[in-house]
């Protein structure tokens, strides 16, 4: 009996740590909040309506064995704390975009 009741317990945490990432606008509006911001190819800041609208086609194009990497991403951005960080999900970035 002592075990079952460990084990659902075990279960119920892992449960609890299974959250969902923010969705786009919640990551990336959280990015911008903390002094972060994506820089378009011709090297200009991009609007946080343009990374949201970005991140939004990215989601509905992501193929579905790359969902994961797109998921990690996010929750990386939203993540970020400060504006020292900005650039701590390059490796989150580079998978998402190696993803095929």
């Amino acid at each position: 009996m002592n075990k079952l009741i460990w084990l659902v317990m075990a279960i119920g945490l892992a449960a609890c740590g299974e959250d969902d990432p923010p969705n786009c606008q919640i990551a990336i509006t959280h990015f911008y909040s903390v002094g972060c911001t994506f820089v378009g190819t011709n090297g200009q800041p991009t609007s946080m309506t343009d990374a949201s609208t970005a991140c939004n086609t990215i989601d509905m194009e992501v193929p579905d064995q790359c969902r994961d990497e797109f998921d990690d991403w996010r929750q990386c951005l939203f993540d970020v704390r400060n504006d020292m960080q900005c650039g701590s999900c390059v490796e989150e970035t580079d998978t998402l975009f190696a993803c095929q």
